[in-house]
């Protein structure tokens, strides 16, 4: 169930060789479905890394890198002025992305919250 949206942010640089004065920007927003992993999952999977903690489904998108990140709307019937305030958010940066069964037609995201 793709019950929650989402921004899908990627770090640019104005200078390549330098990534100080980087901004995150908006690339898309799309719907997804989000899971935090149990305590269960993360001590029997060897797949999943130690500082991991949700899992994230969402449609087929062709370029996300596990570079980028996304933002979480809190509430799931935003309000129009929510979406520019930042407390309404949570940040989840993408540790992997997996295309599910190789056909182009769902993503599974690996993440890390960011507190």
């Amino acid at each position: 169930r793709f019950d929650r949206l989402a921004i899908f942010e990627r770090f640019t640089t104005q200078n390549e060789l330098d990534d100080s004065g980087g901004v995150w920007s908006e690339m898309f927003r799309a719907w997804i479905g989000v899971t935090p992993f149990t305590a269960r999952e993360l001590l029997n999977s060897n797949q999943i890394e130690q500082n991991e903690t949700h899992r994230v489904r969402m449609h087929w998108v062709n370029g996300l890198l596990p570079s980028d990140r996304l933002r979480i709307q809190k509430n799931i019937l935003p309000y129009p002025d929510d979406l520019e305030r930042e407390e309404n958010f949570r940040t989840l940066n993408i540790d992997s992305v997996m295309n599910t069964r190789e056909q182009n037609r769902e993503l599974e995201l690996l993440c890390t919250e960011v507190v």
